[in-house]
């Protein structure tokens, strides 16, 4: 007595991958509307109040560990006037053993990256008017990429 046919078989193992596939534990990968998103929440100064960082968070080397200290940050710099106009995206990658030499060639930040980061941090390089800033983001919060570093401006020529 037959059980399933031979293309029920193959119907049901086609169900089977394509469950398998959407529910994919590969690294999750930064979609460029919603940086552009990011980048205008920034602009508007919503970074504080919307927590889109988090700490602890690597600011150009250096660790934040409060997140009210990371929340004053992000409120000063948009008081200060900081806004990154006509932004393009210029890289968007996932982060690699080397990826923490961006910040900085230090123990602190190789330890950050070893412990605070995981396989769905991506490096995202924004080139702006004002000089290109270097991101570290993660998985969305708020609808948004989650900031776990920011490292900028970097002049442009």
């Amino acid at each position: 007595m037959k059980l399933i046919s031979k293309g029920g078989f193959v119907a049901a193992f086609a169900l089977v991958c394509l469950f398998y596939g959407a529910c994919s534990s590969g690294p999750y990968a930064q979609k460029e509307e919603k940086i552009f998103d990011l980048v205008k929440a920034i602009n508007n100064g919503e970074a504080a109040e919307k927590e889109l960082a988090v700490a602890p968070f690597l600011f150009d080397g250096e660790i934040i560990l409060l997140q009210n200290h990371l929340s004053v940050l992000w409120f000063n710099l948009y008081k200060a006037g900081f806004k990154m106009y006509d932004a393009q995206i210029v890289r968007n990658e996932f982060i690699n053993e080397n990826t923490w030499r961006e910040f900085g060639d230090t123990m602190d930040v190789r330890a950050f990256f070893q412990k605070y980061l995981d396989k769905n941090t991506s490096l995202v390089e924004i080139k702006a008017r004002n000089g290109s800033y270097i991101f570290l983001l993660n998985k969305e919060r708020n609808g948004y990429p989650l900031i776990q570093g920011f490292k900028g401006g970097i002049l442009v020529k």
